[in-house]
């Protein structure tokens, strides 16, 4: 690639090359490996111009030995332009599918706001949960992003689309397409405590306990009180009764009816206890 047309008159001639400069920056002769030789392998660190030192040497005494010390010689320089031509590819992380109870208690409800508010947070907490994708070029040290598209419902349940880029020194970037799909499926895991009676005979405005509840899986439960008080008819001061109404949003198909929880829900007569409603899918 080097050599044009160098020839001698009375022998065969023997080529070798070596650099003098990289990008205007001499090249010690005295680099071992920067000797004379047949071949020199170009790095991503020589980008730019290199200029190259053709050494010619003949067989003047005939001895079938090219030795630039006792026969002649002669060189000649070019300069190479050495470029990066390869773009980078990119490999993303397998598909995933998890529950919603799968992800982290604090992990946010919307990444495409998430990633507004703090994008390497965001990315280094998706990196972390759904893995990272890998960038692969000639050159070393390519550049990873990333973008993401949150689908998911208000319960969580849906998929997130993560988009990936390879970028290397050169501004080359790698084929489009790379992407990871996150599928999170539903499942429904709650807790609801309705309070039993109470009484008092001081007539004084009782602290009614509420319904409390624990979600674990996709749910999103609300609650609604309606109470009404009656005048007494005998020795009560008063009556008060509280319907609670409790609707999970991530469950109700707006079809059935209401599930009805009576006060003595287990028929043992104790009104005073509180009733749990477990439900797992």
């Amino acid at each position: 690639d080097v050599n044009a047309a160098s020839y001698d008159d009375c022998s065969d001639i023997d080529l070798t090359i070596r650099l003098t400069e990289v990008n205007g920056v001499a090249v010690s002769p005295f680099d071992p490996l920067n000797q004379f030789q047949e071949c020199h392998t170009l790095t991503c660190d020589q980008l730019g111009t290199v200029e190259i030192e053709l050494r010619v040497v003949d067989d003047a005494n005939g001895d079938g030995i090219y030795n630039p010390l006792v026969d002649n010689v002669n060189f000649c320089w070019l300069d190479v332009l050495v470029e990066d031509k390869t773009a980078p590819i990119c490999i993303p992380p397998a598909p995933v599918t998890v529950s919603c109870a799968d992800l982290a208690q604090d992990f946010p409800q919307d990444l495409n706001l998430e990633v507004i508010n703090d994008p390497v947070g965001t990315f280094a907490l998706l990196d972390a949960q759904f893995g990272a994708a890998t960038g692969l070029d000639n050159c070393p040290n390519p550049t990873v992003t990333q973008t993401v598209f949150d689908d998911r419902n208000s319960c969580g349940v849906g998929t997130i689309q993560r988009g990936f880029t390879v970028t290397d020194a050169e501004g080359f970037t790698s084929p489009p397409n790379c992407s990871q799909l996150i599928t999170v499926i539903g499942i429904h895991d709650y807790t609801i405590v309705f309070p039993g009676d109470e009484e008092n005979d001081q007539c004084i405005d009782q602290d009614y306990n509420g319904v409390t509840f624990e979600e674990n899986g996709c749910d999103l439960i609300a609650i609604s009180t309606t109470i009404d008080t009656f005048t007494a008819t005998a020795d009560e001061c008063y009556k008060v009764r509280v319907v609670y109404e409790v609707i999970n949003w991530c469950e109700y198909n707006t079809i059935d009816d209401a599930y009805v929880i009576p006060r003595d829900a287990d028929g043992d007569n104790i009104l005073d206890m509180d009733t749990t409603v477990l439900y797992v899918n």
